[in-house]
């Protein structure tokens, strides 16, 4: 499965795509990621308890954001396409 990291996420994982053995969902993969990264990391994807992305973060599955889909309870598969982006202010 394929995990893409776009813009200040690099500066965390320094890479710009990993791939990483199927999980079952986002809620394993993104701590999985965050054992993989460390607690820039982590701080920066999940809310402080562990049980929520963090507040500002998009996730991505196969291009739709996982609030349109179960959240971090969205199944993944070998073919998921996962992206996760900073929410990006601009004027």
């Amino acid at each position: 499965m394929k995990v893409k990291f776009f813009a200040t996420i690099r500066n965390y994982t320094g890479c710009r795509q990993a791939d990483v053995p199927v999980c079952k969902d986002m809620y394993t993969l993104l701590h999985i990621l965050s054992e993989t990264y460390g607690d820039a990391f982590r701080n920066h994807v999940l809310s402080p308890d562990g049980e929520a992305p963090g507040a500002e973060i998009i996730l991505m599955v196969d291009g739709r954001h996982i609030e349109h889909l179960q959240g971090l309870k969205t199944p993944l598969n070998e073919n998921s396409a996962v992206a996760i982006f900073p929410v990006v202010a601009g004027g």
